[in-house]
């Protein structure tokens, strides 16, 4: 249906091998860390292995003349787990340690509520993460949506929903990436994201 596609999974279990493995030099030299001034080690989100960034290719703002950024992305399989939750958005980066993720959050049960902001840090399901080791927190700002009924979404700036939680000043950014993010690394692997590059549009 559309021509040019990207399809990357969501996520490596082999490199969240080697960040655990990893030693100081080889977070640096290898993951592009910075040394905090606590002692610790700040990965870069797209090191990040329960992910995927997307390069947009250009830097596009996140409204134009009133409309929101969007693109297709596709996901699968479309049957998810009913605790998992993966968010899909537009990256923009606030802070060495802050993100916003601007999309929809998709979900393996029935979709709750219109617009959602939540954080997504560490997995649930890693529970001896290395210490030594800092990671960007990621606030998403999204709308909910269910892939099973949705197998292809429109991913968009939620522009109403960034204006209820008092966020509009993120609205005047702009952005050149697009990450997808889950919570269990569990299913990391086993999801795949497909990103649809002649989709890029305002609406």
């Amino acid at each position: 249906m559309y021509s040019r596609y990207e399809e990357r999974t969501l996520g490596s279990i082999d490199q969240l091998s080697r960040l655990y493995r990893a030693s100081t030099i080889e977070l640096v030299r290898n993951l592009s860390a910075r040394k905090l001034q606590d002692g610790r080690y700040l990965i870069p989100v797209e090191a990040l292995p329960w992910c995927v960034v997307f390069d947009l290719g250009t830097e596009l703002p996140l409204c134009r003349e009133g409309k929101a950024l969007c693109v297709k992305v596709g996901i699968e399989p479309q049957k998810l787990p009913a605790a998992v939750e993966i968010a899909i958005g537009f990256l923009v980066k606030m802070g060495d340690l802050e993100y916003y993720c601007l999309g929809s959050l998709v979900t393996g049960r029935r979709a709750l509520t219109s617009c959602r902001l939540r954080t997504f840090s560490q997995p649930f399901d890693l529970w001896d993460f290395p210490k030594m080791i800092a990671i960007p927190e990621i606030k998403v700002v999204c709308e909910e949506k269910n892939v099973e009924k949705e197998p292809m979404i429109d991913v968009k700036v939620p522009i109403e929903c960034v204006r209820v939680l008092d966020l509009s000043r993120i609205l005047n950014m702009s952005t050149r990436q697009l990450i997808a993010i889950t919570d269990l690394v569990a299913v990391m692997n086993n999801v795949k994201i497909r990103l649809y590059r002649d989709t890029l549009t305002y609406v």
